[in-house]
């Protein structure tokens, strides 16, 4: 990826917003709105247009109708923590969606794993067989 996106960034660029949370937090679940989601433009991220359309294309479902990208954390009981999370989730996102794969090499199976394969075959069908000739005799 020729551009590392900053955590920093993220926090800055994404519009946050708050609610109450179902998760853990006892009492406090009921007062404080804990839940937090963020909201960021894919336009505003400082990538060029091949790699916004290959986060447009493999987050499609982490991207609402406005064309933001968006995560949402309430595993903690605080707000803040829930931030620092959604905002770390939010960075794996991108740098998964431009992670680029090596490419596969493919390989024939070996001479022994084709015969290994043919005998674990043989041994099924013999097996059958003989459950053939038992429902025959019985």
């Amino acid at each position: 990826m020729a551009n590392e996106i900053s955590l920093d960034f993220l926090a800055k660029k994404a519009v946050m917003s708050a609610s109450r949370s179902s998760g853990v937090g006892g009492q406090n679940v009921n007062r404080r709105a804990t839940k937090v989601q963020l909201h960021l433009k894919v336009a505003d991220l400082p990538l060029n247009d091949d790699e916004k359309k290959k986060i447009r294309r493999k987050l499609n479902r982490h991207i609402n109708e406005n064309d933001e990208l968006f995560a949402v954390c309430e595993e903690e009981r605080t707000q803040l923590l829930n931030r620092r999370k959604a905002v770390e989730h939010l960075k794996a996102l991108i740098d998964s969606a431009l992670a680029v794969l090596p490419r596969r090499i493919p390989v024939q199976p070996s001479y022994s794993a084709n015969i290994k394969r043919v005998e674990e075959k043989k041994m099924n069908g013999q097996l059958k067989q003989n459950r053939r000739q038992l429902e025959a005799e019985g």
